[in-house]
């Protein structure tokens, strides 16, 4: 076993935390989420309505409340309420290129203008059912489609935000800042559950 300096250390830390949000989504990670995690963006810094960074207000509780349907607040806090929206907002302004900015954020207000036109009431107002309806529809439209969905950015942004944020990390994940000694293969049963980087 070779010693690592502290630099190191975080690299290899920002490859190991990159390695298992791949997995949680399934196979692939934005190079704007690499780029963020490898400038060490983990939180919104602004976290004020009224100084967003791209998103409309309208935009942002929509984020949130697809986020919060995505994570839900159970015995531990939701992705909405981690303010994985207001990461969101900075992730889309200043980590995605132009281009995906342009492309999500013109994606993201067509997909608002549907829910609007087809329940006749934005996602906030609609049930509990019809949103999770919603987001069952557009993970099935997402999976046939070979090219760019919106919905594939707005899931990797909330699990992203929310197991970034110190709550998803210290509660629904392990977080041990001195984890001791490697050991490569254990028992998910002996330990309980995910460790947090």
């Amino acid at each position: 076993m070779t010693s690592r300096s502290p630099n190191n250390r975080s690299d290899l830390d920002r490859r190991q935390f990159l390695s298992r949000l791949t997995f949680a989504l399934g196979g692939a990670v934005s190079m704007s989420l690499t780029s963020a995690v490898s400038a060490g963006m983990f939180t919104a810094t602004n976290l004020d309505p009224g100084k967003l960074h791209i998103f409309t207000k309208d935009q942002l509780t929509l984020f949130g409340d697809m986020a919060q349907t995505l994570i839900p607040r159970t015995e531990t806090p939701g992705a909405r309420d981690v303010n994985a929206h207001f990461l969101a907002d900075e992730l889309v302004a200043n980590w995605m290129t132009k281009e995906e900015s342009v492309r999500f954020i013109s994606a993201f207000q067509q997909l608002m203008d549907s829910i609007h036109k087809k329940y006749g009431k934005t996602f906030s107002a609609l049930s509990q059912k019809d949103k999770t309806t919603v987001l069952d529809h557009l993970g099935k439209e997402m999976k046939k489609n070979k090219g760019y969905h919106v919905y594939s950015d707005i899931r990797e942004m909330t699990i992203f935000g929310y197991y970034t944020s110190e709550i998803g990390a210290s509660e629904e994940l392990i977080f041990d800042p001195v984890p001791g000694p490697y050991q490569g293969c254990v028992d998910l049963s002996t330990v309980g559950k995910t460790y947090a980087l």
